[in-house]
């Protein structure tokens, strides 16, 4: 099969709300195939939607270290699914005698540990390739409260890279500590930079913060495209439905089409799933 028709298997399956599981096997077979980056990146990203977090510590945490800046990135994003589990379970704090593994699907404490020591390094790295960087401070958001990360997570909020703040602001959506965020994100919410503050906008609705509503209405009656008012529309129902029917009316009032408000509420009701997840890009 020619890398344009793989390529474009893979694309239609990223596009099915569930792959069927007989093409995990190949999906996951293309992540260490020689088809090119472009396709054992796509694939990394589809393989770490459907594994199960201990399985995607055996399958793709050893690509960590592939020579492919492209598939490390993937990689690194897709550490987030095992940090979670890391964090819900409490495995930095367990030992492996107390530990009882209800199946195979299951992360030993001591590789728990292993993970989030890599992503911590490479975060830490100054000679890691900064998409990588920006992959793994995703990543570690939901232990954005350790005295190793949260520094980190704020030094990459006063970065002067664009790209840099918004895998901050993803990092602290992830973490669910609306307390420690909230006068960073709310900040960002007047950042210059667009893709910024759609960042932050989703960030503020993910954490439910009350104290950026005024914000979150302001830049949704006064967003220039249809991404931004989407994100911003959608945290603002997060936030807070109370406020919607007044929102409404005057985007009514401005003309805004139904459709794209429509899709700005689908948006609120994704982002309201807890498992679900932003796939490292931009806003």
């Amino acid at each position: 099969m020619k890398v344009e028709e793989v390529l474009a298997r893979l694309q239609a399956l990223a596009e099915e709300l569930e792959i069927p599981a007989e093409e995990e096997e190949w999906v996951l077979g293309l992540t260490t195939s020689r088809s090119g980056s472009e396709v054992r990146t796509l694939a990394v990203v589809l393989a770490g939607d459907f594994l199960p977090p201990g399985e995607i510590v055996e399958r793709l945490f050893p690509l960590l270290e592939d020579p492919d800046v492209e598939v490390r990135t993937a990689t690194a994003y897709a550490m987030a699914e095992v940090v979670q589990e890391i964090e819900s379970l409490d495995l930095l704090n367990a030992s492996e005698s107390a530990l009882q593994l209800g199946d195979e699907e299951g992360i030993s404490p001591d590789k728990a540990r292993e993970v989030v020591r890599e992503l911590i390094s490479l975060i830490s790295s100054a000679t890691t390739e900064p998409t990588v960087r920006f992959g793994a401070l995703c990543s570690l958001g939901p232990l954005g409260y350790m005295a190793e990360i949260e520094p980190r997570i704020r030094e990459f909020m006063r970065s002067k890279d664009p790209e840099a703040r918004v895998a901050a602001l993803q990092s602290a959506a992830f973490s669910g500590m609306s307390e420690i965020w909230q006068h960073d994100v709310i900040a960002a919410l007047g950042d210059n930079d667009e893709y910024v503050r759609a960042a932050a906008a989703l960030t503020a609705g993910r954490l439910g913060l009350e104290a950026a509503l005024p914000y979150l209405e302001s830049m949704t009656l006064e967003a220039t495209g249809d991404e931004q008012f989407s994100a911003t529309l959608s945290s603002f129902l997060l936030v807070s439905e109370d406020n919607w029917s007044d929102l409404s009316a005057q985007l009514a009032l401005r003309g805004v089409p139904g459709d794209v408000i429509t899709e700005a509420c689908e948006m609120a009701e994704i982002l309201a799933e807890p498992e679900d997840e932003w796939d490292g890009e931009s806003p």
